[in-house]
């Protein structure tokens, strides 16, 4: 029976956070980015709490440096995203998913923004 069960729970807890960030055509790319946003508050709040610290672990400047590569790839990935949003936005005659573009892009440089931040207190505490 447990056999059964535990392979359900596995796939609901991968399907429905997809299924709750699932774009409705209003916007769902921005509720992406928020909750893209609360992830990356969370994990950077435990790696704070851990590394960012007076007598960190040895270990944490090899986690900073990982966490320094994964940002520097999310912010390539929202430049990305803004430059297509622009660019399919930009035409004549422009979808009219584009309506919410504006408030997309304002979400999408407010998490740019957050990263950044999250960045220059990394490299304070470990600037190599």
């Amino acid at each position: 029976m447990l056999k059964r069960i535990l392979p359900l729970f596995a796939v609901l807890a991968i399907v429905a956070p997809v299924a709750a960030l699932a774009d409705d055509g209003n916007g769902g790319a921005g509720a992406k980015a928020s909750a893209i946003g609360d992830r990356l508050d969370a994990r950077f709040e435990r790696f704070a709490h851990r590394c960012l610290v007076d007598n960190a672990p040895p270990r944490c400047a090899h986690v900073a440096a990982r966490i320094l590569a994964r940002l520097d790839r999310v912010e390539a990935r929202i430049d990305h995203r803004k430059a297509v949003i622009h660019e399919k936005c930009g035409q004549a005659n422009p979808p009219a998913r584009c309506a919410h573009a504006g408030d997309i892009v304002a979400r999408l440089d407010a998490l740019n923004a957050k990263l950044q931040g999250f960045e220059s207190q990394i490299r304070a505490k470990y600037p190599g």
